[in-house]
C-alpha cells in the first residue's frame, strides 16, 4: 500500500461549510486540521479527517497560539497556513 501524503492545515477554526471538502481531501491525502478556537468541536462527528486543538490566548487584538506548532508540523509533508498578522506565532511556527 502506498503511503498517503500527510497534509496539515493551520486555521483558527474548522468552519462547518468546509467539512465536506476536507472529508474529500482526506480520501486522497492524510489530512489534519490544526485549530485554536474551541467552538470548532461542535460538529466533530462529521469529520473524516484528523484534528489537533491547540489552546490560545487573546492579547488585545492579537492571538498567541500556545503549543509547539513547529514540532507538530515537522511530521507533515505539506503545511497550509493562513498568514494573518494578528496571530502572533502561528505562521512563523509553521515555517521552521
Amino acid at each position: 500500500m502506498e503511503r498517503k501524503i500527510k497534509v496539515i492545515k493551520l486555521e483558527s477554526a474548522i468552519k462547518h461549510y468546509n467539512v465536506p471538502i476536507y472529508n474529500i481531501i482526506n480520501q486522497k491525502y492524510d489530512f489534519t486540521m490544526l485549530y485554536f478556537e474551541k467552538s470548532s468541536d461542535s460538529i466533530i462527528e462529521d469529520y473524516e479527517f484528523k484534528t489537533i486543538y491547540v489552546p490560545s490566548k487573546q492579547i488585545w487584538k492579537f492571538t498567541y497560539v500556545k503549543g509547539e506548532i513547529a514540532r507538530i508540523c515537522k511530521d507533515y509533508d505539506v503545511v497550509i497556513a493562513l498568514d494573518s498578522i494578528n496571530i502572533l506565532n502561528y505562521f512563523s511556527s509553521a515555517c521552521h
